[in-house]
């Protein structure tokens, strides 16, 4: 379907209405476990993901409006005595959100292939962890214990890891081996793509943010369920966060274990008694599938009200001397509001706008 003005805005609309509904949902879930509220987060942004490609295939759905519209003559042909000018260079207000628009998801989207070919750069050069069978790998060129890769993830750890204490060693690998267990890049992989595509949209970028952090927390209960004393890895976690001074830039499009803006939060949830810590099952992962169809469907359906169309307008554009003036701009605006629909005369001088919404044009 082409990404014209009005299919945009409905995009916006619809996914700002997922990703609202979304929060409302994840706010009544908050004294659920992070894999759960993880999991409506995931499926919020493959519902916004899916939405351009449903919004031409759903049948749609508009609410009815009101009738006793007036109606304008259809393929009434005229002749207008205008003199002949030449027009500038124009481009819709619509052409130019387009223009906008695949500039910065061009842009988003060369960053995260940037990022990915960083990663694959780092894991061809990254050395194996003996005894891990070269799923743990070591690295200069990382500060903090990270996951890469999407078809084959794996562990990219610090060179100093290798004289870290066991206990340390033993819960990085738990959490990052949870990521690893739950697909948590591609879940994330699919979450900057949503990113790039809506990127105008801050409400898309908070959503990837909730999802990511819910992805740890996720991870930090997994490691808790494991039989991890609460308190020791909260203290390990906060040692591997303090290295993140020296650590830089983080990698795009990986998941790194330690982020400053997200230790507090964490550190909470990992010392609060009583907290849930329910991984997702298959029977909770289906339930989420069926949800996000519930929610899909109707948003992809729906439709704004649209005005009445009645007929069109054609005619000749001619000079003072009766000859026809081709690449003549043609303006016509509906009475009582600032609508306007424009055209160009062809070579013959003839131009039609069709079809328009019933009313009363000035031309």
């Amino acid at each position: 379907m082409p990404l014209t003005g009005e299919l945009m805005m409905s995009l916006a609309v619809k996914s700002t209405l997922v990703l609202a509904v979304s929060a409302l949902l994840v706010q009544g879930l908050r004294r659920t476990s992070a894999a759960v509220r993880h999991l409506v987060w995931a499926g919020a942004l493959a519902v916004v993901l899916v939405l351009p490609f449903l919004s031409g295939v759903v049948p749609q759905w508009q609410p009815a409006v009101a009738a006793g519209l007036g109606t304008v003559s259809a393929q009434a042909r005229v002749v207008l005595d205008v003199v002949a000018r030449q027009p500038g260079p124009a481009i819709s207000a619509a052409g130019l959100a387009w223009w906008i628009w695949a500039l910065g998801a061009a842009a988003f989207l060369a960053h995260g292939a940037f990022g990915m070919w960083r990663i694959g750069h780092i894991l061809k050069r990254a050395r194996p962890l003996e005894g891990f069978g070269g799923n743990v790998l070591l690295s200069e060129a990382v500060a903090i214990p990270v996951v890469c890769g999407i078809r084959r993830p794996r562990v990219v750890l610090p060179d100093e890891a290798v004289s870290w204490p066991a206990a340390r060693l033993e819960m990085v690998l738990g959490h990052e081996g949870m990521h690893i267990a739950r697909q948590d890049t591609r879940t994330y992989a699919l979450a900057r793509l949503a990113c790039a595509l809506y990127w105008p949209n801050p409400l898309v970028w908070w959503a990837a943010g909730r999802l990511r952090r819910e992805a740890e927390q996720a991870c930090d209960d997994g490691v808790l369920n494991g039989g991890a004393s609460a308190a020791e890895y909260a203290g390990q976690l906060v040692q591997i966060v303090v290295s993140l001074q020296a650590a830089g830039r983080l990698l795009e499009g990986d998941l790194a274990m330690g982020r400053i803006s997200e230790l507090e939060q964490r550190l909470k949830a990992l010392l609060k008694t009583g907290s849930s810590r329910r991984r997702a099952t298959p029977l909770l992962v289906a339930g989420t599938c069926i949800l996000s169809l519930m929610v899909l469907l109707p948003v992809a359906a729906l439709r704004a009200p649209a005005q009445q169309v009645g007929g069109g307008v054609t005619g000749v554009v001619s000079d003072p001397s009766g000859a026809v003036v081709p690449g003549a701009r043609v303006t016509v605006q509906l009475q009582g509001s600032a609508r306007r629909e424009f055209s160009v005369t062809s070579g013959d001088g003839g131009f039609a706008l069709q079809p328009l919404p019933a009313g009363t044009y000035t031309l």
